[in-house]
């Protein structure tokens, strides 16, 4: 029911999509796939489907409200494991707002809702593709109460 609940959220993805060439496809359908197990991962608090998206080398910045917090992946990782989102009351759901690729880089733009505290978050990824597949190698977000 999960998995189902997920890919029919991912069809109502509003997704803006620039690139430089027809060979991108497959780049943005394995773009995709890792975005589809970043969500997947989040709102499953599923650990190893979370460790397996980001590069070893990622670094993870943003804001949480008014709070800076620089760090690497495992602290959110381990964070969402504890939240267990898909308990929550208020459904969690996302949007893919552009995914830009140039080559073996690409950028992504990634909103979410539904977390406890009424938080949502606008994620900005850059993903890299170093020759084992498409990984997050760095995030940037910003995550505040939701007003809708």
């Amino acid at each position: 029911m999960v998995k189902k609940t997920m890919r029919i959220m991912m069809l109502f993805c509003a997704v803006t999509f620039t690139g430089t060439g027809l060979a991108e496809g497959d780049a943005y359908k394995d773009i995709h796939a890792v975005l589809n197990d970043y969500t997947q991962g989040t709102y499953l608090g599923d650990r190893a489907l979370l460790e397996s998206v980001f590069h070893p080398s990622a670094v993870m910045n943003g804001y949480l409200g008014k709070q800076l917090m620089i760090s690497k992946p495992a602290q959110f990782i381990a964070d969402v494991v504890k939240m267990e989102i898909h308990k929550a009351k208020t459904p969690y759901s996302y949007q893919v707002t552009s995914i830009s690729i140039d080559g073996k880089v690409a950028s992504v733009v990634l909103t979410e809702a539904g977390f406890p505290g009424n938080m949502a978050f606008t994620n900005y990824f850059h993903l890299i593709d170093d020759g084992h597949g498409w990984k997050i190698i760095s995030k940037t977000f910003i995550g505040k109460a939701d007003a809708s």
